[in-house]
């Protein structure tokens, strides 16, 4: 049996509470989707009434370039390319909305939310949106200043009825107080760009809301007490289990401060492997914990699970 590596797992837990309503077609008026594109990326749209479908894009990653890469890249500042033809054959299989997209949203800048990101946007001329350093990697990989928002002078932001409020947190660590490639990119990078270049910078999470739906997406598993509960009550949280543990009550703290109806789980699957694996559960995440603790630290909520590239329907005019 393969074992990805090493650290992950096929999860019966994570595949029994998948999201079992199949949608096709376009969306109804006031319909919003969220369709999971692995680790912490999402696809986001939104069909406000007579009007077109408003798409935004969170940290699209499609690469996964492989744990031998990374580290050869790390090791040895090599190049660390984006999978252009990887991407084009993963939104014609799965019918992506990339190229509708008007906004790309980013956390930090590390490469398995960043890499892809800067070419997306050149393709389909999407705003990229993020920290002071995400913004200054995209620049050295050639996306042009009106396509640029730098979150640290413009937290919140409209696009169409969607509000977008950019919240501050911190990231997950390692092994004690290590965190993965640290630092501020003040200046544009010259690429090729390694996964050196892709550092840290500022994290952010992101609060939607539009039409009375609130959906709260914190992909990494460290938080700000005060900045999460100044986001208050919210219909959906997705919440990254990535090293969660090493946070203390990490699990816990948000979800007291936030209060959701729905959970849906994230940056918890083994992003070393191909998409063509499913969904393999990194040890780390301790699925079968988060599991517990939400139904005891949060009972009203339901959880909700994805597979790669499944969508998952709200209706703001009836709540999730």
């Amino acid at each position: 049996m393969v074992w990805g590596t090493g650290c992950s797992f096929p999860s019966s837990a994570e595949r029994s509470l998948r999201a079992t309503a199949v949608s096709t077609g376009a969306l109804s008026d006031r319909e919003l989707a969220l369709r999971w594109l692995g680790t912490a990326g999402y696809e986001v749209r939104y069909k406000p009434p007579g009007a077109d479908e408003i798409v935004l894009l969170i940290d699209p990653f499609f690469t996964r370039p492989g744990l031998p890469k990374l580290l050869a890249s790390s090791l040895f500042d090599l190049s660390l390319p984006s999978n252009e033809d990887q991407i084009v054959r993963l939104t014609a299989r799965h019918q992506l909305a990339l190229n509708r997209a008007s906004h790309i949203l980013i956390a930090h800048g590390h490469y398995d939310h960043l890499m892809d990101a800067p070419g997306i946007a050149l393709r389909n001329g999407a705003k990229l949106v993020g920290s002071k350093t995400a913004v200054n990697i995209a620049r050295g990989l050639g996306v042009p200043e009106p396509q640029l928002i730098d979150v640290e002078q413009s937290p919140e932001f409209d696009v169409g009825p969607i509000h977008v409020k950019a919240v501050e947190s911190k990231h997950v660590k390692l092994i004690g107080n290590y965190i993965y490639n640290t630092g501020e990119v003040l200046t544009p990078p010259s690429p090729p760009l390694s996964a050196r270049d892709f550092k840290l910078g500022r994290q952010f999470n992101y609060l939607l809301e539009v039409d009375g739906l609130r959906i709260y997406h914190h992909g990494c598993a460290d938080l700000i007490d005060d900045n999460v509960r100044a986001v208050g009550d919210v219909d959906v949280l997705i919440v990254g289990l990535a090293l969660r543990k090493h946070t203390p009550d990490f699990l816990g703290r948000i979800l007291t401060l936030t209060n959701p109806k729905i959970v849906i789980p994230t940056h918890h699957d083994d992003f070393f492997l191909p998409f063509g694996f499913g969904v393999w559960v990194m040890f780390h995440t301790h699925f079968g914990d988060f599991v517990e603790t939400v139904r005891t630290t949060a009972p009203q909520a339901r959880i909700v699970t994805l597979d790669f590239f499944q969508e998952y329907r709200l209706n703001a005019a009836t709540g999730p």
